[in-house]
């Protein structure tokens, strides 16, 4: 296995150029830099935690990418997690918003090598796979939150998508509905994708045919669902299940504009269980819970053993529940 002095020799510079560049230092020549990366994807060399030690004193600080702006009701209650449960271990945080017109994180993970001991990516909008392959590859902790896709060597936390959409539709099931609505985001999103697929199965498992006309895509917009509520009552549907709780929250208010009543003329059911600050707040909605906490406590201290350990990464599934108000 090739050590640094390999990757030096090889660059033909110094051991002391190697860890500069390692460190992402701004005193190595971009030609230089350049060299010594190409050595070090050459050599397949991955630096250990002791060795980058020694190059460098810890900054007991871990690095948040996130492809959603910091308002976002859901996004931001993870970030915040994090950030309240590393200063408990004394760490902490540098936060970066990643655009939507940049095509790679690269700027953000620029920005904050050498100043932070990992990285956490936040969201399927921040994943970019030969980004992570190569922070994992030379040794940098990192965690993906809702990425989509695992990455070996990476520590991947999620919800099991599928099987949280089947305890959703069992629960309205039970409730005595059979004409089941699903408001949906993105088609191509991998959680609408695994939620359908469960909203499916559980009909299929109740007895219940499954029917087209009784599926909204909600784009995981508020003011998208709040303009489909008269389709939804016009499906004959006696319940809704939403895949996110802003969708809920849209829907009923359009519904509540129409005169329609909530649960008495048709339930509504959402997903994820975040407070909104900025919607409804009389509105006490029936939804399917992330244990949004509990993720981010994981995350953080998971990180923060693997700094501390050298341990490598692995994927984390959360079990979901339902949360009874006032909506079903």
């Amino acid at each position: 296995m090739a050590n640094i002095d390999d990757v030096a020799n090889y660059a033909k510079v110094s051991r002391t150029t190697v860890s500069r560049v390692l460190l992402n230092s701004d005193k190595v020549k971009e030609s230089t830099r350049i060299k010594v990366l190409e050595a070090i994807d050459k050599l397949n060399y991955k630096p250990n935690a002791s060795a980058r030690s020694l190059a460098s004193q810890r900054n007991h600080t871990i690095g948040i990418i996130s492809g959603y702006a910091l308002n976002d009701p859901f996004y931001s209650v993870i970030a915040e997690e994090i950030c309240n449960v590393c200063n408990e271990y004394g760490y902490g945080t540098l936060i970066a918003i990643r655009s939507d017109n940049e095509p790679v994180n690269d700027k953000q993970i620029n920005m904050m090598f050498g100043k932070v001991d990992a990285y956490v990516f936040l969201g399927l909008k921040s994943f970019c796979r030969k980004e992570i392959e190569h922070l994992v590859k030379i040794n940098i902790p990192v965690a993906l939150f809702k990425s989509g896709e695992a990455v070996e060597g990476a520590v991947m936390v999620d919800v099991d998508n599928e099987k949280s959409s089947i305890l959703a539709i069992d629960y309205l099931i039970r409730k005595g509905h059979s004409k089941i609505a699903y408001m949906h985001g993105d088609v191509k999103n991998y959680e609408t994708i695994l939620r359908t697929k469960g909203y499916i199965q559980a009909l299929k498992d109740n007895g219940i045919p499954f029917e087209q006309s009784v599926m909204f895509n909600g784009k995981f917009s508020y003011n998208t669902a709040y303009n489909l509520a008269k389709s939804v009552i016009s499906s004959g549907a006696t319940a809704l299940f939403c895949e996110s709780d802003v969708m809920a929250h849209g829907v009923i208010k359009g519904l509540m504009d129409l005169n329609y009543r909530v649960p008495e003329d048709i339930s509504v059911m959402g997903f994820d269980n975040i407070k909104f600050n900025n919607y409804e707040s009389f509105i006490q909605l029936t939804t399917t819970n992330q244990p949004l906490q509990e993720m981010g406590r994981y995350i953080s201290e998971t990180l923060i053993k693997q700094i501390e350990t050298g341990l490598s990464g692995e994927i984390q599934l959360f079990e979901t529940d339902i949360i009874e108000r006032d909506t079903v």
